[in-house]
């Protein structure tokens, strides 16, 4: 062959390489437009002249890498209309996404859980949150879907079983005994100024680890001391020293024994100790009531009482706020001048209508036990004596007329 052949032969096949290249990124090209993306973001406008312009930029090479008989695929936008997946494909993705997010309706199995539910519809209320919305602290876009989420865990979190009222319950003690450790954790808490928060919390976790595991009588003081050793730990800034636990207990304990002791408990509750405290639910019914100061001072009252009381172990913090405030409200306003109206309602979390617990046989029995107690406990009593407090609900509750 000639030179001149020879270079033409070159020539040819560098063009027909060049060609299959320039098909290739146009292929590409076609792709990325497509691509994963816009399915998961939605329709994306595209641009069909500019598509065509570069389509045609890629030249005959591009043409004869797709073939003569392939379409070229050019992608058009009609102003926001969504692409239809086939029925089948969208039934089997509803079917899906329920099974990762059941409904509010789908998760209403125990009377508990259908409250629950109902907070999140719509109930007829006053939108008290609405004059808070300028304040970004509290949360108001988020505020309904917090409480439902605090009305959930505190199924997770909230005694099963009254293990002091129920004499079968294989780990019952006497109430007696239970009213001596929560006074006791009354004066501690006192003495190292904690928040409420605190005490409940410590409560509770004394509460829920004694209903599910069998206590030597000599370790229930330990079993109270480190119960508020971790609720300190998640609610306060400042703790005591660890020191100080051990040695408010008279030295009963050693911190070794404090630190197994707490290592025990946290594994028996598997680390689950985030429960809604009932002071939440008191300052979001304190907004029905347009904060008022007296009423609020009052409902505290009832509710460390109730928190202190052994029938109240297994009720929930949402109902025991709702029990507080209501008997508060009756104290300052008077049979009279007293409402609990859709409003009121609504910022209970809807505890008057939980089909688990008579509401108003509950407030007629926090009443009673403050007429005629049925535990001793002499450091809540001398704790709200101080403030001026105790008096005025021990009144009003001894001229309670209760159908016993």
């Amino acid at each position: 062959m000639s030179p001149v052949g020879e270079t033409r032969r070159v020539s040819d096949e560098n063009e027909a390489a060049g060609a299959r290249r320039r098909g290739e990124l146009a292929k590409k090209r076609g792709n990325t437009v497509l691509g994963v993306p816009r399915k998961a973001l939605g329709a994306v406008g595209v641009n069909t002249r500019k598509q065509e312009r570069d389509g045609a930029a890629t030249g005959s090479g591009a043409g004869g890498a797709r073939g003569a008989g392939t379409k070229r695929m050019v992608y058009h936008d009609s102003e926001g209309e969504e692409t239809q997946e086939p029925e089948e494909k969208r039934v089997s993705k509803k079917a899906k996404a329920e099974r990762q997010c059941p409904s509010p309706a789908a998760q209403t199995e125990s009377p508990e859980a259908a409250r629950g539910a109902l907070v999140r519809e719509p109930h007829p209320h006053r939108d008290l949150d609405a004059l808070e919305a300028d304040d970004l602290t509290m949360c108001v876009d988020y505020t309904n879907e917090i409480f439902a989420h605090l009305l959930q865990r505190e199924q997770e979190t909230t005694c099963v079983v009254n293990y002091v009222q129920e004499r079968q319950c294989a780990f019952y003690i006497r109430p007696s005994m239970r009213a001596i450790l929560v006074d006791w954790l009354i004066e501690v808490h006192l003495k190292f100024q904690l928040l409420p928060e605190a005490l409940y919390l410590a409560i509770n976790i004394m509460d829920r680890y004694l209903s599910t595991n069998k206590v030597s009588l000599s370790k229930l003081q330990l079993v109270a001391i480190t119960s508020l050793l971790i609720a300190a730990k998640f609610e306060e800034v400042n703790l005591p020293k660890l020191s100080n636990y051990v040695y408010i207990t008279d030295n009963a304990y050693t911190v070794e024994e404090v630190k197994q002791s707490e290592c025990n408990i946290l594994n028996a509750l598997e680390f689950n100790i985030g429960w809604p405290n009932p002071m939440n639910f008191l300052r979001r019914i304190s907004k029905a009531d347009n904060y008022n100061h007296n009423t609020r001072n009052y409902a505290k009252v009832f509710l460390e009482y109730a928190m202190c009381c052994p029938k109240f172990v297994a009720i929930t913090p949402s109902v025991l706020a709702a029990m507080s405030m209501r008997c508060a409200m009756m104290l300052n306003y008077g049979a009279e001048g007293f409402e609990w109206d859709d409003t009121m309602e609504w910022y209970s979390s809807m505890a008057t209508t939980s089909a688990k617990f008579d509401f108003q046989k509950l407030c007629d029995d926090l009443i009673k036990d403050i007429q005629e107690p049925s535990t001793q406990l002499n450091a809540l009593i001398y704790k709200y004596k101080k403030l001026g407090l105790w008096v005025a609900v021990k009144t009003w509750c001894d001229e309670q007329k209760i159908v016993r």
